[in-house]
């Protein structure tokens, strides 16, 4: 049993990496924006516990499957942390796994106005997503993590892959 934290920016492709990998049995479970249907409710302050999504983890963990959990939040290294702290208070010496995204902003941001259409985004939302990405991508350094890295969908590194492969 583990739990792999998914980290990037909003378009980076943690939701489409986190699906891809429970089609392949990787996964049991997967919760997407951990922290969103309750953020605003708790004062724009991170509280694990309070989460929509918090029965959903504790369950999985009783019941030991392997599970990923994203949220752009995570990309605050201190949010990251925090969060993993709150699993390991749950689960004792349960494997933490993180997977990282590239940072590459611009790729992200063009994903999310991609998107805004299909997932009937506003412009107001649009714009508060990439204004997230515009004040914390100084910050976020995938690099320092002990983490896997991923592609940013769209990004350099996902080019050069597609790239090499249809070689």
């Amino acid at each position: 049993m583990s739990v792999c934290v998914v980290v990037g920016f909003c378009g980076a492709g943690k939701s489409t990496l986190m699906m891809d990998l429970q089609r392949q049995g990787i996964f049991t479970e997967i919760i997407h924006d951990y922290y969103a249907k309750t953020l605003k409710q708790n004062g724009y302050r991170t509280v694990p516990e309070s989460s929509y999504f918090f029965n959903t983890l504790k369950e999985c963990l009783e019941n030991d499957e392997d599970i990923a959990v994203a949220d752009p939040l995570f990309v605050i290294e201190s949010e990251m942390n925090k969060f993993i702290d709150f699993v390991k208070s749950l689960r004792p010496g349960i494997e933490v796994n993180i997977i990282a995204f590239t940072n590459e902003p611009e790729a992200a941001k063009q994903n999310i106005r991609d998107r805004s259409d299909r997932n009937n985004f506003s412009e107001a939302s649009v714009q508060k997503f990439c204004d997230f990405i515009d004040q914390n991508a100084e910050q976020y350094i995938p690099e320092k993590l002990d983490a896997l890295i991923a592609p940013t969908y769209g990004g350099i590194l996902y080019n050069d892959l597609v790239t090499k492969s249809l070689k």
